[in-house]
């Protein structure tokens, strides 16, 4: 990223943001206790290498609504953020629809400068696997990414309560260093994903994963990880391995190193192909 760059992003995102927030906390607007609200992400509390713009870019905007709400408040206006700390999705804890239930109380209250929207606190989260378990969910989905590494926490003590040949479990690994992680090899050498998953085996309190996946791909690197994942499975550590949003080009070349049990594809949308079945126990 050059510094040309960085300010082209600045000014679209965070100056662009001011200046039309300043364009509409005019003497209406404020006459009718108008009300401002900004979405963050958690890039702007866990900024990343490996989306340096878009840290950045968060960072500004949570610190712009924040001054703009001690400056525009004693007109009457009322001004505040809601940082998304997790990927967005349809049927997700991150769906949009539920989120709109933050902004809407947000908005009645006008309260506060920011509220946090993150995955459940401990107990919660542990008492919502086990009600999926008793409703007939048995697939449960993780990643070392979902509140950088929290979920898997979660998850391992939830399943500490539960019959081990019942549920299948699928984690995935990032393709770049997370925080905490120093990993001069690279991330996708065998010692990085060694250091992964033995790190997701320690939080999840399991001895193997049925489905490891590469959370979003990183090309030109399918030979090496197919190679890792071979070894890691003649080793009991997974027991089948998976890509997030591979090229089109590349099924054959990861099938003829190591076969692939999941896709993670966006053609035309993001799917899961299940090739064969993974009980535990």
């Amino acid at each position: 990223m050059t510094s040309a760059e960085l300010i082209r992003h600045y000014q679209t995102d965070v100056a662009s943001a001011w200046h039309c927030a300043h364009l509409v906390a005019d003497e209406d607007f404020s006459k009718k206790q108008g009300v401002i609200l900004f979405t963050g992400g958690g890039l702007a509390i866990h900024p990343l290498a490996s989306f340096t713009t878009l840290s950045i870019d968060k960072a500004a905007l949570r610190a712009l609504a924040c001054l703009l709400h001690d400056e525009l408040r004693p007109k009457g206006i009322y001004v505040g953020t809601v940082t998304v700390c997790g990927s967005i999705g349809i049927d997700t804890y991150f769906a949009p629809a539920r989120m709109a239930e933050t902004y809407w109380q947000m908005y009645n209250e006008r309260g506060a400068r920011e509220v946090r929207y993150e995955y459940p606190e401990e107990k919660e989260a542990i008492r919502l696997v086990h009600r999926a378990f008793e409703l007939g969910c048995t697939f449960f989905d993780t990643a070392e990414m979902y509140s950088f590494f929290k979920n898997e926490e979660f998850v391992g003590k939830a399943f500490k309560e539960l019959p081990c040949d019942k549920v299948v479990i699928s984690d995935k690994f990032w393709p770049q260093p997370l925080p905490g992680q120093a990993m001069p090899e690279g991330k996708l050498s065998e010692a990085g994903i060694r250091r992964s998953i033995e790190g997701s085996l320690k939080r999840l309190q399991t001895d193997y994963i049925d489905i490891y996946t590469e959370h979003q791909m990183d090309d030109g690197s399918e030979e090496q990880v197919a190679y890792v994942m071979g070894l890691l499975i003649k080793e009991g550590k997974i027991r089948g391995w998976g890509q997030s949003s591979p090229s089109a080009a590349l099924p054959g070349t990861r099938h003829r190193l190591c076969g692939v049990l999941a896709d993670g594809q966006r053609f035309p949308e993001r799917q899961v192909h299940p090739v064969g079945q993974v009980p535990r126990g």
